[in-house]
Parts: structure tokens; C-alpha cells; sequence
């Protein structure tokens, strides 16, 4: 990778490009490619894109967002809870190999517009196989000939064979629908119609499934989110896999978001040292950390973190640093990758506040019931982050006009809507012509330049103040009865 990347650096720079040449990190930030490994690049994408979601959730007053990536191949997911992206996975498995690095969290199903429909034993599946970009879906009419996801939107109706990617790529709807009707529909013995419909329900429930066993598994519940939906695909599959969530939120730039998510990305230069050390003692339940330890460990680790700084020519002095420490209670298997308060342990109340921190996280990972001060608290790595903040985009404000979308109007066209079970005329707008305020009242249909926008009906699709375009139901369902968490139970 460094060899191939290396080539392309230089061909940048005979080309007179003077500037930095990063790669995404899956730790959440970029770096120069020569202090890259390729490990850390894994999943680089889907990283970026949760990054990105966080960014904007900051700035747009979001503080649990559910990042939901659906591409051609693959739907990506991953969590913004309580402003924070700090959920980890610790030795991931790549192909089929542990590696030793830790990364951002996030969960990938085979599930995209490519994914195939496909009848076994008189069942349908979709995905995970995908017919990738080439030769791509049949309406792609390059040699593809087994049915997929974006086949069946288009012979649906919802995506419009003309206008596909800006008018530049028209698409071949009789091919999907024949593809459609042989390989699914007759052997389902259904009509060709409710096969593609069924292709959609069933992506649509694929994704929302792993939407919601990601949700429910960290202890949330989807109503207390917000989805970002992108990919291509994201905006098109919104309406089906959003689930319970009450709100899905489509940015302009929906297709591309991950890489608008890189192009924000601190640079992130992350320095684990393992380290087991006694924090609290058994039984006593007194903190006894070996403050002199454990902040020459700490030092040390900013030392080389400068040394690397000023090696490739950044500011030290903007550098932010973050401390990070893998704990676990003693007599459990759970460890905690909790944020330090402190950089260094100086005081009683310094300890007694890197302590509080790491209870308070590890017991809303796993329940404060499994808090265990008795078995003491063991620490085994120090995690060093730091950060050298990058230029960032304001997000645009502009001022509301009428509800009225009819000056986005396009025309009416056939859709099929399941919610019916029949084909309506249906009426079609522009997204880039729709303004901050405009209301698209469904059954409808938006066409941006490179995605699609189904609006159901008693949906609507909304441009909020931002530009971005929000879907939810006309009428919100009635907030979901919480079971009180002091309940007595009688034996």
C-alpha cells in the first residue's frame, strides 16, 4: 500500500502540489501516509463517515445520532451517543487475522443497491452478495443479469431511468423488470410487481434490523435518536430501514458523505502503552495507583507524540492531548476503555476523579449493578490521543420560505406504493430546486442529481433551515412507556 501510495505522492508533487498527503485512520483522525500502517486503515470509510456524522450533530444540536452508510455493496452503521463517538473495537479480526490495534466501532451488513435477490427453496434472499459497479444491477445494462435492490427501485417507479445520475447514465427498466419477473417472481409464484416490492421489504428490514440489535445491545432505544442517513443508496432506503427512529435526516452531499466526513478529520496520531498497574485495592477498596508511574508512563508517551509532531512539520503547540485508560474490576472479564480526567495523578482528588470517570462509563456500558469496588480496580493500557485540530466548514443558515414546494415541481409519474398496494401519479421534485421551509407532502417523489428521495405516504419531507432534508411521519407515534427501573417484584 505505501509503495503504490508512495507513487501516487509523487506524481502529486511533479504536479506542483505542495500540500499534505494523509490517509483516514480508523481511530477516528488522519495522518501522514508514511506513519501509516495499514491496519489503520481498515474500515477507513465507515469511520469517516461517523466522524463526519458527529461533526455536523455538533453543530446541527444532535446529541444521539445513528449513522447509517448504504452503498452499493455494503450498509454501514455506526453511533453518536451523548455527543461522543468513543466506542471501540479492540483487536479486530481483518480477513481472517487478529490484529492488534484498536478502532472506532462500527458494524457492516451485506447490504446495498447492488445486493442480489435471489429464490432458494422458495425463499428470498437479498444480499449479502452484490453485483458491485460492474457489471452492476441489470437496468445498469452492462452484462448484469441477476436481479438486485436498485432493479427493483427502479421498476417500482421510485427511480427515475432518465434522470439516473444526472441525466449521464440512462437505465434499462424492461431488463430489470424481465430479470425481476424470471428469477423471482415465478418462482414465488407471485406477480412481478410484488416481487420487487419484497426485494425492498426485505433489504429495508435487513437494515433496520441492524440498526436496532446495535441499538438495543449498548442499553438506548432508537426512539432516542436521530438517523443520518447516506450512501447513494441511504436516502432512497431511508423511509424503510429508519424503524423506529422518529426522525432521518438527508444532507445535500448524501453520496459523497464519507468523504466530506475525511475531509474534516483532525489529524490523530494514537500511542498505547501496556502497562499493568494496581488502581484500587481489593477488599480496602483505596485507591493506590503508583502516581510517579504512572505519570512518567503518560510523559513519556507525550514525549514521542512531540518528537512525531515536529517530525512532519506541524505545530506542537497545537497539538490536544487526551488520556484513555483500559480498566477493568477485579474477579471480571469486562474492561473499560474509560476517558481520563487528568494527565497526571498529582493529588487524592486527581486519582479520586480518574476513578469516578471509569465507574461512571463502565457502568453505563455494562449497568452500575455490575460495579465492583471490592474486587479493586486493575489498570492494563495507557491510550494516548492527540489531536492537531484541521480547518473546519460552518454549517449554512438560510431563511425559511413557504411550506409550498411547487416551484421544485417536476411532473407526475407512476409509482408503486405498498402502503396502497397500487399505482398512483405520483408527483416528483427537484432537491436542488426545493428551498429551506418547503414542506413534500408523500406520496412523492425527490430527485437530487445523484440520489432519490421516496417520500411515502403520511410521510412528509421537509428543508429545514440548513438545507438538509428531514423525513418523518405526518403524525408522531406517542412516546414509548418507559418500565420504571425501581419496580419491586414480589417472590
Amino acid at each position: 500500500m505505501q509503495n503504490d501510495i508512495g507513487a501516487t505522492w509523487d506524481k502529486l508533487r511533479d504536479k506542483g502540489y505542495g500540500g499534505a498527503f494523509l490517509m483516514i485512520h480508523n481511530s477516528g483522525g488522519s495522518a501522514d501516509i508514511f506513519k501509516t500502517p495499514a491496519s489503520r486503515t481498515f474500515n477507513g470509510g465507515p469511520v469517516a463517515g461517523l466522524m463526519g456524522s458527529a461533526y455536523f450533530a455538533g453543530k446541527l444540536g444532535y446529541k444521539n445520532v445513528i449513522a447509517g452508510d448504504v452503498g452499493g455493496t455494503s450498509f454501514d452503521v455506526a453511533l453518536v451517543v451523548e455527543s461522543s463517538v468513543r466506542n471501540y473495537t479492540f483487536r479486530p479480526v481483518i480477513d481472517k487475522w487478529m490484529v492488534n490495534v484498536t478502532m472506532m466501532q462500527t458494524i457492516s451488513v451485506g447490504a446495498g443497491g447492488g445486493s442480489i435477490a435471489k429464490v432458494d427453496n422458495g425463499r428470498l434472499s437479498v444480499g449479502p452478495k452484490s453485483a458491485g459497479s460492474m457489471p452492476g444491477p441489470v437496468c445498469y445494462d452492462l452484462g448484469g443479469t441477476n436481479p438486485t435492490v436498485t432493479d427493483a427501485d427502479v421498476v417500482l417507479g421510485y427511480i427515475n431511468p432518465d434522470t439516473y445520475f444526472g441525466g449521464r447514465m440512462p437505465l434499462n427498466r424492461a431488463k430489470a423488470e424481465k430479470a425481476i419477473r424470471e428469477k423471482i417472481a415465478q418462482p414465488l409464484g407471485i406477480e412481478m410487481i410484488e416481487a420487487a416490492t419484497l426485494i425492498r421489504r426485505v433489504i429495508d428490514e435487513n437494515m433496520a434490523g441492524a440498526i436496532k440489535r446495535e441499538v438495543h445491545m449498548r442499553g438506548y432505544h432508537p426512539e432516542e435518536f436521530v438517523l443520518f442517513a447516506f450512501g447513494g443508496a441511504g436516502p432512497t432506503h431511508m423511509a424503510g430501514f429508519r424503524g423506529d427512529v422518529p426522525k432521518a435526516v438527508m444532507f445535500p452531499a448524501a453520496p459523497v458523505f464519507c468523504a466530506m466526513g475525511s475531509s474534516i478529520m483532525d489529524i490523530v496520531h494514537m500511542y498505547e502503552q501496556s502497562r499493568r498497574m494496581v488502581f484500587m485495592e481489593p477488599i480496602t477498596e483505596k485507591i493506590v495507583i503508583d502516581r510517579e508511574q504512572f505519570n512518567e508512563t503518560v510523559a513519556s508517551m507525550i514525549a514521542k507524540a512531540r518528537q512525531d509532531l515536529a517530525s512532519e512539520g506541524l505545530n506542537v503547540d497545537d497539538a490536544v492531548y487526551g488520556l484513555e485508560l483500559d480498566m477493568l474490576y477485579g474477579g471480571q472479564v469486562n474492561l473499560k476503555r474509560a476517558s481520563s480526567p487528568r494527565l497526571k495523578i498529582e493529588s487524592d482528588s486527581d486519582a479520586q476523579a480518574v476513578y469516578d470517570e471509569f465507574e461512571k462509563e463502565f457502568g453505563e456500558a455494562f449497568s452500575p449493578l455490575v460495579v465492583n469496588k471490592p474486587g479493586g480496580v486493575f489498570l492494563d493500557n495507557f491510550v494516548l490521543r492527540v489531536t492537531v485540530p484541521t480547518w473546519k466548514p460552518e454549517v449554512p443558515v438560510y431563511e425559511l420560505q413557504g411550506a409550498d414546494p411547487s416551484g421544485a415541481f417536476l411532473a407526475k409519474r407512476k409509482a408503486y406504493w405498498p402502503e396502497s398496494k397500487e399505482w398512483v401519479n405520483t408527483p416528483t421534485y427537484q432537491w436542488e430546486r426545493l428551498q429551506a421551509g418547503n414542506v413534500v407532502v408523500g406520496p412523492a417523489v425527490v430527485e437530487a442529481e445523484l440520489t432519490t428521495i421516496p417520500v411515502p405516504p403520511e410521510h412528509k419531507f421537509s428543508i429545514e433551515k440548513h438545507g438538509l432534508g428531514i423525513l418523518e411521519p405526518v403524525k408522531l407515534a406517542p412516546p414509548r412507556k418507559r418500565i420504571a427501573s425501581n419496580v419491586a417484584v414480589a417472590a
